[in-house]
């Protein structure tokens, strides 16, 4: 599905978005869309029911700031927008909700209307940055690959197609998912997710190898180890997720065997001349 075949898909939405992102700008509240509409204005290929906003204040104040305007309504805690018949749901997060400890420091990209000309876009609008989402959704999804929840498995299915289009826009656009990107959170948590989500997901694997950034802070002693292993198995962020695990530890263990080879050389050439 491409956006230029189903623009009107999108457009209560955009609609509802343009906004929520006008009055937060005008009540000076920052702001980031994230989730599936956010994944939408990326590539286009993303149908939701609601809108996300990631905020620099407390949600619920925020769902009560915009309840206030015309349009809005609470329904059992819920914020909605009702347009054209229907209700569409508001959602608003804060850092926390992301583990992040300043919204200012997350890296964002802003779409302008005449960049989306097949959307319904009044007003520019800030999202979250596709490699972010794509390490946010990961996070989100180990916690419920293993779900046997038919709800849970239609997240699960729901955030593998996001991924695979966040990945497929970063190969093309030439970005690198960086682990070290994702302020407040270390590399090393997102190892485990990653090596899980290449295993559970094989058509994603040629994507994943492209789109991560290789670990660049490796020992040379290390590196070498690492270009002596890729030569047969060709190009592979799995190795250069290895190989960034203990790096660390690579130039502890690097000196140690130089150190060690050293010292049993010298005591066999030691051994030799006396003998």
């Amino acid at each position: 599905m491409s956006e230029s075949i189903q623009p009107e898909k999108y457009r209560d939405l955009d609609t509802v978005a343009c906004e929520v992102a006008r009055i937060l700008v005008d009540e000076n509240i920052h702001y980031l869309l994230v989730g599936g509409y956010a994944t939408s204005l990326v590539a286009g290929n993303r149908i939701t029911t609601d809108v996300d906003f990631l905020v620099d204040a407390d949600p619920f104040k925020v769902r009560t700031v915009l309840s206030q305007y015309p349009g809005f309504e609470v329904q059992y805690n819920n914020l909605f927008y009702k347009l054209n018949g229907k209700l569409i749901k508001v959602d608003t997060f804060n850092k926390d909700t992301f583990k992040m400890p300043d919204l200012n420091s997350v890296y964002s990209k802003t779409f302008q209307p005449q960049e989306k000309p097949n959307r319904r876009l009044s007003v520019p609008l800030q999202v979250m940055h596709p490699t972010m989402i794509f390490m946010a959704k990961l996070r989100r999804w180990v916690h419920i690959a293993d779900s046997t929840r038919p709800e849970s498995s239609r997240k699960c299915q729901a955030d593998e197609k996001d991924m695979e289009t966040l990945l497929r826009w970063a190969v093309n656009c030439g970005f690198k998912i960086d682990l070290d990107g994702y302020i407040g959170k270390e590399k090393s948590e997102f190892h485990g997710p990653l090596q899980k989500l290449y295993s559970r997901a094989p058509s994603l694997r040629p994507l994943l190898n492209r789109a991560l950034k290789p670990a660049g802070h490796c020992p040379f002693s290390i590196r070498l180890i690492h270009l002596f292993v890729r030569g047969p198995l060709g190009s592979s962020w799995l190795l250069d997720l290895w190989f960034d695990e203990i790096s660390t530890l690579g130039f502890a263990f690097a000196f140690a065997f130089a150190f060690a080879f050293a010292f049993a050389f010298a005591f066999a050439f030691a051994f030799d001349f006396w003998t």
